[in-house]
């Protein structure tokens, strides 16, 4: 009974590795609509994301959008499949320039649909501090934002 078992387990563990697989190879070569993909979903639909209208200054009362701004950091980076679980899978944290030097927080709540990914977004200005503080040990992302004036 024990080795029918361990047998059966083993297919099955055989078999949703191949399909995940087969899943990956088909989406990788256009086959398949990579909904399914969060990190996909997540970029497309940030580039059309509108950002807050500046009132001043090169780009007042131009309109926005994710394809223009500069992500400097991405906060967590990738979310392992094995460790997202519920309803709610996940929230990234994307720390953003606009071309005007203004500081913007996206925070990306992602929800599970069925086979296909949700993503809705909440975008706050920051100031200068608290961006310096949000990207606090990571240098590439200081450069980044802020230049050559990296230091406090």
């Amino acid at each position: 009974m024990w080795d029918v078992l361990m047998a059966w387990v083993a297919w099955t563990v055989g078999a949703v590795a191949i399909a995940v697989l087969l899943a990956r190879l088909l989406a990788a070569l256009g086959v398949v609509n990579p909904s399914w993909d969060l990190g996909t979903v997540q970029e497309r639909s940030f580039a059309a994301l509108p950002f807050p209208v500046a009132v001043e200054g090169p780009l007042a009362g131009q309109p926005l959008t994710g394809a223009q701004v500069t992500v400097v950091q991405r906060s967590p980076r990738r979310h392992p499949w094995w460790l997202l679980g519920g309803a709610r899978e996940a929230e990234s944290f994307w720390y953003c320039k606009a071309p005007d030097g203004r500081f913007f927080l996206a925070v990306a709540h992602n929800d599970r649909r069925l086979l296909a990914w949700d993503v809705r977004w909440l975008v706050r200005p920051l100031d200068a501090m608290r961006m310096r503080g949000a990207l606090a040990g990571d240098d590439a992302a200081l450069a980044l934002a802020f230049g050559d004036r990296c230091g406090f």
